[in-house]
């Protein structure tokens, strides 16, 4: 898992914090919950979660428009 922020819409941005590994196998699919406070000061936060070997479809992330900025 990694974090991203960035002051661009549809891009990771900039890595925020270290990013945090785990391992696990045996199984097809996981849940892990997480916790991470952004210290970035960008318009959007994101994580991205990958797999290795990678999965088929690169792995997903996810972004979010914080409330530190005003788009006009």
């Amino acid at each position: 898992m990694s974090w991203y922020t960035g002051d661009t819409s549809g891009q990771l941005g900039t890595p925020d914090g270290t990013p945090e590994t785990f391992d696990r196998s045996g199984a097809t699919q996981y849940t892990l919950t997480l916790d991470h406070t952004f210290q970035g000061k960008g318009c959007y936060w994101a994580v991205q979660a990958t797999t290795a070997p990678a999965s088929a479809d690169g792995g997903a992330s996810q972004q979010l428009l914080t409330r530190r900025c005003d788009i006009r």
